[in-house]
Order: C-alpha cells, then sequence, then structure tokens
C-alpha cells in the first residue's frame, strides 16, 4: 500500500473527507493518523464520531469545534487556531484606504493557490468581470509555493488582482 511503500510516518487529514477515507488504512498500516477537524460534528454525523476514534491526536480550530467533540475523545484533543485572528485585527486608515475604498466592489479569493482550488477559474472570471465592472478590485490571499497565480497573471495581464501572502496576522 501506499503508506508502507513509502515509509510514511505520520498521515495528517485536512479535511472531512480524506479523515473518513485515510484513517483506517493508516491505522491499519500501523502509522499514526493526526484528524484536523475544522467543523464542530453534528449530532447525525455518527460516522464521523466513530471513525475519529482511530485517529492518535484531533486538531480542533476553535473552542467550538473541541465542544462538539465526542467526550470520550478529549483526551486527544489539541486546538490550534486558524492563523488569522481577526481578534488582532486593528483599525489603520493607512490600510483601509488601500484595501477598502468604499466606491470599489471587491472580489476576494481566500486559500492556498493550488490547481484544485481553481485559481484558474477565478482569473477568468476576474478578466469577465472587468470588462462589466472596470473599477472592480481583486484579492488573492494564500500561500502561492509554485507561482501558480503569478503565471497566471501574467499571462492575463490583469493589473486589478492585488496578492497578498499568507502572513500570521494580515494586520
Amino acid at each position: 500500500n501506499f503508506i508502507k511503500k513509502n515509509n510514511v510516518d505520520i498521515v495528517h487529514g485536512n479535511d472531512g473527507r480524506i479523515n473518513l477515507s485515510w484513517v483506517i488504512p493508516t491505522k491499519i498500516s500501523l502509522v499514526n493518523f493526526i484528524w484536523h477537524q475544522r467543523l464542530k460534528f453534528a449530532s447525525e454525523w455518527n460516522l464521523y464520531k466513530y471513525l475519529s476514534y482511530f485517529s492518535d491526536k484531533i486538531i480542533c480550530v476553535s473552542n467550538y469545534v473541541v465542544r462538539g467533540i465526542p467526550s470520550f475523545l478529549k483526551k486527544k484533543i489539541t486546538k490550534i487556531p486558524n492563523p488569522i485572528s481577526l481578534g488582532l485585527a486593528r483599525k489603520d486608515s493607512e490600510l483601509e484606504k488601500k484595501y477598502f475604498n468604499k466606491e470599489q466592489k471587491k472580489v476576494l479569493f481566500l486559500g492556498n493557490i493550488i490547481e484544485r482550488k481553481k485559481i484558474d477559474i477565478f482569473i477568468k472570471s476576474a478578466q469577465l468581470i472587468r470588462l462589466k465592472l472596470p473599477n472592480t478590485k481583486f484579492y488573492v490571499v494564500g500561500l502561492d509555493k509554485h507561482n501558480i497565480l503569478k503565471e497566471l497573471l501574467s499571462k492575463s495581464k490583469l493589473s486589478n488582482v492585488t496578492y497578498i501572502d499568507f502572513t500570521d496576522n494580515p494586520f
């Protein structure tokens, strides 16, 4: 199997579907599985509750999510908040002038810049929107490890897209 063949030591499931798909094969391979939970378990999510039992660690993004984890799993939980905290945000007149012009429409893409997130469709959409609404500003916030956005923007010649790289706190 893939895990054994590639000498994987830890599998980190970063999404509900990945968690469900990989927790059992990982445990059969005698490898540690980290279950990353971003949403509160709904009472009808019995499959999630049962399969999360097989994880070695559960990462929750907030206290709200932690409260949704069944009590028999509490010892496995570590809370690691998302990297942007709006509670730390401060009002800054220069930032406000730069990014929050009230007369201008703004469209935001927020996420890792990878092919499966379809950033290319966002850029094509920006080109079409720009034709009808020329004053529109587009923001892309995320990590672009493979320069996908840079390449797409050079081909599209869009000048109304602002890229904001990943940061611990953008404010």
